[in-house]
Formats: C-alpha cells, structure tokens, sequence
C-alpha cells in the first residue's frame, strides 16, 4: 500500500481531513497515530520516509 491510501483510508474511517494527518504534532489525535502504525506494517518503507511524510522524527515513528 501507499502512504496516500493508507492516509486517505484513516482520514475516512476517522472522518477527518487527510490533510490534517500530515501536520506537525497530535492536532490529528489518534488518527494519526493509527496512519503511522499502518505504514509501517503495510507500507514497507523506513522509519524516516514515514515520518517524513507524517512530519515526525524516525525516531517517533519507532515510538509509535
């Protein structure tokens, strides 16, 4: 799956702006964190792409 599938299927399950998973911090509650998590089982990518995307440190996306 793509980061822009995976954001846009989170978005309407939580029924909010596919923007607002791509903003910096937690203004996206959970959805957010449930976006990361999906990427990194589904998306096969790194740590640093996803949260490059998402617009948080590898680091966080680990934490996640």
């Amino acid at each position: 799956m793509t980061l822009e599938e995976i954001d846009a299927a989170v978005a309407r399950h939580y029924r909010i702006d596919r923007q607002r998973l791509a903003e910096h911090g937690r203004r996206a509650g959970p959805a957010k964190g449930v976006a990361v998590e999906l990427a990194a089982r589904l998306a096969d990518l790194s740590g640093r792409v996803i949260g490059a995307h998402d617009s948080m440190g590898a680091t966080a996306v680990g934490a996640n």
